[in-house]
């Protein structure tokens, strides 16, 4: 079975995102991987379904760490403006 290529369009909608900003991306080189057939760019289906995956893994991971016990906030203290001289 070939793969399936998808444009810059179809990647924008699949990524609910302007196909500018897929563009951008692409020339900072921030997002997901891309070839260049000729004068085209394709985005490979699976290689952006696992760049989108690995995003929503890394999302977990940090929400996972940083929702510890030794992660709260502490209430705000009183600073020496907050306090009144005698």
């Amino acid at each position: 079975m070939g793969r399936k290529l998808l444009t810059t369009d179809e990647a924008a909608e699949r990524l609910r995102r302007p196909p500018e900003t897929v563009r951008y991306w692409r020339h900072i080189g921030e997002g997901p991987p891309a070839a260049k057939i000729g004068r085209r760019v394709f985005y490979d289906e699976a290689e952006l379904d696992a760049w989108i995956d690995s995003h929503f893994a890394a999302k977990q991971s940090a929400d996972a760490t940083n929702a510890g016990p030794n992660n709260r906030r502490s209430p705000k203290s009183e600073s020496a403006s907050d306090v009144s001289s005698p």
